[in-house]
């Protein structure tokens, strides 16, 4: 990264922590806290010493903590120096002795505290540059209005609390005003402009090798307030480095910078296309705001449309349930009627048995009577002597044989009463099969339908 085409701002301030740390360090590396250092620009300008930063801001750099200013998660005396730049103006004044508490805990000895402090022309200026972004950029500063609502604190108070703790202290100036606030609007203006970023690099570079030595003076944006706790400061050798600091810049110098803001003007033509160009893309703009509204419309009717198909999906759910619990007393009542059935069967296989008790007897009876006929034709002789024995056994016989023909009678019907049950048995098995596999399919069907 070149630290030259830092912003002058960011530039001026961690340059005069770069020198004032130089000055303090005396051949060794410090170890050095920035707080509110986000994005954490102090290790690029003090490369040798090993630096931390703390913010609320998250920050890639390493040794980077998240945390609070007013609540440093660092034990007491952890760092040579503490380093808070341009992040008092950012606290409110209720928490503000809070801070710096903090800031001087956290130090072994040295602190470095800068920001722009109450002055009314630091104040008038502030507002200039605020009314400028609104005008010319279309919003306010967010930085500025931050201030704005904290208000830009007391450099009296803050002196006096570094008294009333009995600390070494002084002050030097730094962002020369009248720079501050003609760069504050010019940089804006540059940034706007299209593909700028090489020009802003340029105005950056040549501000900051060729005006920040003159920075360092009153009247100045922000004061710098370097405290030693062990009152170990070189206030002759500290000071003397920024006392008498003027406008050192060339005649060459000062016409490079007015060449630079009028390549500003000069761009005013290509202005006025560009807002032309966005007066079209913002009735472009307006044309899609249209049909996202007429497309946000279509999609609150399908939503609509979804919500029906949700309540009918809901109703065909309950319907589904309600058909599912129908199914299942069908299939109690099944059960029922198929164990009705195997109780008939038991009741046919009993009288079947009976049936075959019946034949067996008969079977028997038969035999008997087949005995009684060969006994008969070898009487046949003794039955023409014993006509009229022969006529009452033979009347008995008949009505034997009259017997035995009803019985022959009621064993066809039972056997035609077996056939038609055991027909009866089998519709009724193939009746019960089809309601069970016409049940089995409806069931999964309906679970199929279901999932």
């Amino acid at each position: 990264m070149d630290k030259l085409e830092l912003p002058f701002d960011q530039y001026q301030r961690y340059k005069i922590v770069e020198e004032l740390a130089g000055l303090i360090r005396q051949g060794r590396s410090l170890r050095v806290l920035d707080v509110g250092g986000h994005p954490g620009l102090i290790a690029d300008f003090l490369p040798e010493d090993h630096t931390f930063i703390l913010d609320m801001l998250p920050c890639e750099r390493p040794n980077c903590v998240q945390g609070d200013g007013a609540r440093l998660p660092f034990k007491d005396a952890s760092f040579d120096l503490v380093v808070s730049i341009d992040a008092l103006e950012h606290i409110p004044p209720e928490r503000r002795p809070e801070f710096l508490e903090e800031l001087l805990r956290a130090s072994k000895d040295y602190v470095l505290l800068a920001a722009p402090f109450d002055d009314e022309n630091v104040s008038l200026a502030e507002q200039i540059v605020n009314e400028f972004f609104i005008k010319r950029i279309g919003h306010p500063n967010d930085s500025l209005e931050e201030h704005f609502a904290n208000g830009l604190p007391d450099l009296r108070e803050i002196l006096s609390f570094f008294d009333e703790n009995k600390v070494q202290h002084l002050e030097i100036p730094n962002g020369y005003l009248y720079n501050w606030l003609i760069m504050m609007m010019a940089l804006p203006a540059a940034q706007a402009l299209p593909d700028s970023q090489g020009l802003v690099a340029k105005i950056n570079r040549f501000y900051n090798h060729n005006l920040y030595t003159g920075d360092n003076r009153k009247p100045c944006y922000r004061t710098v307030i370097l405290v030693s706790k062990q009152h170990s400061l070189d206030r002759d050798c500290i000071l003397s480095k920024y006392e008498g600091i003027k406008g050192i810049a060339s005649v060459d110098t000062k016409l490079q910078l007015a060449d630079l803001l009028l390549s500003l003007r000069l761009e005013e033509p290509r202005m006025a296309v560009l807002r032309e160009e966005l007066r079209k893309r913002d009735r472009y703009i307006e044309r899609l705001q249209g049909e996202f509204e007429e497309r946000t419309e279509w999609a609150l009717k399908l939503r609509d449309e979804v919500e029906d198909k949700g309540r009918r999906i809901i109703e065909l759910q309950n319907e589904l349930e309600e058909r599912t619990q129908w199914a299942l007393r069908l299939e109690e009542e099944s059960r029922q009627k198929g164990q009705r059935i195997i109780e008939l069967q038991d009741e046919l296989e009993e009288r079947t048995e009976w049936a075959r008790g019946l034949e067996s007897e008969l079977d028997e009876r038969t035999e008997w009577a087949l005995k009684l006929r060969d006994e008969v034709q070898e009487r046949d002789q003794r039955i023409l002597k014993l006509q009229d024995e022969l006529e009452v056994q033979t009347q008995w016989a008949l009505q034997l044989l009259e017997e035995l023909e009803q019985k022959e009678q009621y064993l066809k019907k039972l056997q035609s009463e077996f056939e038609e049950r055991t027909q009866w048995a089998l519709q009724m098995d193939e009746e019960l099969t089809r309601i069970k596999r016409s049940w089995v399919y409806k069931l999964l069907g309906r679970l199929i339908i279901r999932s």
